[in-house]
């Protein structure tokens, strides 16, 4: 089986400053990842209990509650739960999961042909450490399962060291010394293509613009003709 599986996030009031937006902004992704890609894949969004009882929200689309346990995690530890058996991913060979705040601009087939048995993710925007707007990985990874249960055997700890950033648990959790070597960064391997809104100039050949907090692309959209172009 070599299937592929593009998943989302979406929980809360999200975007802070216009939660009504947060419907749009999912299948904004979603009909961004069908123009942009020629690998069959199947689309996921994972939602918080609310969201899933008001099934009306998001038309056409797999939705996939949340786990009560990862549900309550803060903030972004939320996003663990992809990483569970809960998530049931299993049936696929590999996963990509993709921040809301994204503006994909180009073939993003790089993304979904890739492979490797660590987590490949994006740089930080601005240190050289681990970020987590562009995720991929590979559901059967010995390391998942420890990762869940180290998550879930010290929650509190965890919790309190990273303030709910995956970054920070990412850059925890593999800084041992055998499992550093599992974390590879898109940038590196395919240079150019995956820029930050806030240091990269936008270039044509990029594919992916992440935004990472704000300013969101609905704030900036009449600014910049690519966005106007590609978000939609």
């Amino acid at each position: 089986m070599n299937r592929v599986a593009v998943i989302c996030f979406w929980w809360g009031q999200w975007p802070e400053d216009n939660p009504g937006l947060g419907k749009y902004y999912v299948n904004r992704l979603k009909e961004s990842v069908a123009r942009h890609t020629t690998i069959p894949y199947d689309f996921l969004v994972y939602v918080d209990g609310d969201k899933y009882r008001n099934v009306s929200l998001l038309n056409d689309m797999t939705v996939v509650p949340l786990t009560k346990e990862f549900e309550s995690y803060r903030w972004n530890l939320k996003k663990m739960n992809m990483f569970d058996i809960s998530a049931a991913l299993h049936t696929y060979a590999w996963v990509v999961a993709l921040d809301l705040d994204i503006v994909i601009t180009d073939s993003i087939d790089f993304l979904l042909a890739h492979r490797s048995n660590g987590l490949v993710t994006c740089r930080g925007a601005y240190t050289d450490g681990i970020g987590g707007s562009i995720v991929g990985f590979s559901p059967r990874a010995f390391w998942t399962n420890f990762l869940v249960e180290y998550l879930h055997d010290n929650y509190a700890k965890v919790e309190k060291e990273t303030q709910g950033s995956e970054r920070k648990f990412y850059q925890k959790f593999f800084g041992d010394d055998v499992l550093t070597s599992m974390v590879t960064f898109w940038q590196d391997t395919y240079p150019g293509k995956v820029l930050s809104y806030k240091l990269d100039k936008y270039k044509n050949g990029a594919a992916i613009v992440r935004f990472h907090g704000r300013p969101r692309p609905h704030e900036v959209e009449q600014n910049y003709s690519w966005i106007q172009e590609h978000w939609k």
